[in-house]
């Protein structure tokens, strides 16, 4: 961790800290003081102001009108002593936006002064739509210290994954029905007769089925739990779903068990599961959209359309034919991924943006 030393300075954060350990790897190495709070903590004598995700300004719930009217305000005090920097992980939320969540966001980009952007794709994208504001690009750092790396054939004993098995793995929250229903597909076309699925967060689709006489049966069997059962797969040995949040440390495992990692978004501009799957040096398959495109394309990773099932699997296919590589990564490429590296270029870009 690095001293804090003379040019340093207090980074508030209106926000409780986040679980997500994307910020974490920054700040271990980052010479500023980063204060996390309430939007009512703030001082004047915090020379930067740092926001992630807009929905946290509000504890990811919606906001009333009154809400948005206060926070106006309250941007327009920061702004006297503070510079705004604001990081784009989301061109918008990812359960569908409302006129006040449009709002919210329209509200934080109009009064930031900087935007990090996590690639190029979107740095190119704001940069025509805010001209004016200062645009950066700083990547997404490897999770190495919040994650657990354990020895391969180990992870799978402790699983009772078998040694020859081919492992793909979609870590994070699968959201949507769609993307349930896309990775099961494309999986199911991959011709390879030992394969497993994890998932370690799936959607969920509960059936509702109601009969004459369900209640009288319950007591025997419980239909509607047994069919939901089937339906989300629970006794298909070629899945391995878990059906809510994983801890960190059983994800360690999975991750470290796993061959290949999939980025199963039908609509995304970021993936730090991308990031995820590169601190385990797994071969990664995902979509060819937003800035993820631009990062599969420099480490050479298989890409599918998202629209269409049949290039999903033709990506899955070929990541198979790139385990046989005794390593597909070139270290010196990775470098600039890695949290010391990224914490200094955040460092030098904080610097700049100080108004104090």
């Amino acid at each position: 961790m690095r001293q804090k030393t003379k040019d340093s300075v207090q980074v508030f954060v209106p926000t409780p800290k986040d679980p997500n350990p994307y910020l974490d790897e920054i700040l271990h190495y980052s010479k500023h003081e980063f204060i996390f709070g309430v939007l009512n903590s703030y001082k004047p004598s915090y020379s930067v102001i740092l926001i992630n995700w807009p929905e946290q300004l509000f504890g990811w719930k919606e906001p009333s009108n009154t809400q948005l009217d206060d926070l106006e305000n309250r941007f327009r005090l920061w702004k006297q002593s503070s510079s705004i920097i604001y990081v784009v992980h989301d061109l918008e939320r990812h359960s569908g936006m409302t006129d006040n969540y449009r709002r919210l966001f329209e509200m934080v980009l109009h009064f930031s002064d900087s935007l990090i952007h996590l690639g190029v794709y979107s740095k190119e994208l704001f940069q025509k739509k805010y001209p004016s504001k200062h645009h950066e690009v700083i990547y997404h750092p490897l999770y190495e210290r919040s994650f657990e790396i354990h020895n391969k054939l180990e992870a799978r004993k402790k699983l009772g994954i078998r040694k020859d098995q081919i492992v793909f793995i979609a870590p994070g929250r699968i959201r949507s029905l769609a993307e349930r229903k896309f990775i099961i597909s494309a999986f199911n076309s991959v011709k390879e007769k030992d394969k497993l699925l994890i998932a370690s967060n799936m959607y969920y689709k509960e059936l509702n089925i109601e009969f004459k006489g369900r209640t009288k049966l319950k007591r025997v069997i419980d239909v509607k739990r047994l069919i939901n059962k089937v339906y989300n797969f629970n006794f298909n040995s070629k899945f391995r779903f878990n059906y809510g949040f994983t801890s960190f440390k059983e994800l360690s495992l999975l991750m470290s068990a796993a061959d290949i990692v999939i980025i199963p978004r039908l609509k995304i501009l970021n993936s730090g599961n991308l990031f995820l799957g590169l601190t385990y040096r797994k071969i990664i398959v995902g979509p060819n959209k937003g800035n993820v495109l631009g990062f599969l394309e420099k480490l050479n990773l298989p890409i599918f359309n998202p629209d269409d099932v049949k290039s999903a699997s033709l990506a899955f296919s070929e990541s198979l034919n790139l385990l046989n590589k005794e390593s597909h990564y070139n270290e010196n490429v990775l470098k600039e991924f890695k949290p010391k590296e990224v914490a200094a270029k955040w460092d030098i870009f904080i610097l700049k943006s100080n108004i104090n």
